[in-house]
Order: structure tokens, then C-alpha cells, then sequence
């Protein structure tokens, strides 16, 4: 059953859905965890889902734990992940981003990159003020994923920014700053 009720913007269904006892419960612990109603978390997931999950496997992308992920970049010299940075977002991201979103598009870029920010776990910041958006990103894997982040997300705006973005990052954390060309 559905119900609707809607306003123009924000529209909103009521959705009757049977869920079986060992997920409601495992749901309802989870939300009681993040201190919010179960429609709150409900609507965390189906975003997820929709923005990113559903579209993941089409795209290629598979999930790692992160402590593998950062013994191997701690392996590698920097010179090697600037070189992987330029790599994939010259071969991979476009790719990626018309799979995860049917077309590429500035806009396309940071709905991507917010919602896979979104499901990484990842504590971040996206602030948009008129033509200028702020990314802070406290990723926690380290220098070499810093530097990596740094790399990539200095070449991946390039063709809809004006300028080179600022960026900033520490050990443990990137922020960056895109002014979109007008």
C-alpha cells in the first residue's frame, strides 16, 4: 500500500511494507543506536540502495575492508599512487559515474562522490555556497591516502571548475574547494 503526501519539493509516500521479525529487530536496534526513528533509518538505506548500491556491481565496484586497503597504500611509493590517481580518473572515473548515474555531469561527480562518501562511512562535509563547493573528508587511512585523494580530486574537476581546486590535507583528512566555471 501507498500512501501519498506529497508536497511539490519534498513529497513524501507512506509505504506498507512486511519485513520479517530478525531484520525489524536487527533495524530497530540499529536506529536506536543512531538515536533515530526507524523511517529515518529506513530512508538512509533506500538512498543508499538507489544512489549507490543498486548501480555498484554495473560499475565494478566491490567492497574491501579498509585495513587491507590501506597495508596496501602504505606499500606503494608516491610517485606510483599519483601515477594510480591519474589513472583512474582518466580511464575509470567517467566510466563510473555515467554507470552509477546514466550521464556525466559536474553535477553527476559530486552526487557520486557524495553518496560514495555516504556509504564508506566516511565523517564528511559537503558545503555549497552559489557557485563554490567545500569538501572536508576525515577518510582515517593515513598520508599515502591523503596523497591519493589529493591526486585524484585535483584531476577529476578540472573540465567543469575554474582554476585548479585548493586543497588541503593532513594525514588523516582532505579538504577540498571547486569554484565552477560560469
Amino acid at each position: 500500500m501507498v500512501t501519498d503526501h506529497g508536497k511539490k519539493h519534498n513529497s513524501k509516500k507512506t509505504v506498507t511494507l512486511r519485513i520479517d521479525n530478525e531484520t525489524l529487530t536487527k533495524l530497530l536496534e540499529e536506529a536506536g543506536q543512531k538515536r533515530v526513528n526507524l523511517s529515518i533509518l529506513g530512508n538512509r538505506i533506500f538512498k543508499d540502495h538507489v544512489d549507490f548500491h543498486s548501480r555498484a556491481i554495473q560499475a565494478q565496484l566491490i567492497y574491501l575492508p579498509k585495513q587491507l586497503l590501506v597495508k596496501m597504500m602504505d606499500s606503494i611509493p608516491d610517485k606510483m599512487i599519483e601515477d594510480i590517481a591519474r589513472y583512474v580518473v582518466e580511464n575509470v572515473m567517467k566510466g563510473t559515474i555515467i554507470s552509477m548515474r546514466g550521464k556525466y555531469s559536474f553535477e553527476e561527480q559530486l552526487s557520486t562522490l557524495d553518496s560514495w562518501l555516504s556509504v564508506s562511512g566516511f565523517p564528511y562535509e559537503h558545503k555549497k555556497d552559489g557557485n563554490k563547493h567545500v569538501y572536508t573528508i576525515q577518510h582515517q587511512m593515513g598520508r599515502k591516502w591523503s596523497l591519493y585523494f589529493e591526486s585524484g580530486f585535483s584531476l577529476m574537476f578540472k573540465e567543469f571548475v575554474r582554476g585548479n581546486p585548493r586543497i588541503m590535507s593532513t594525514n588523516n583528512a582532505v579538504v577540498f574547494e571547486l569554484k565552477l566555471k560560469e
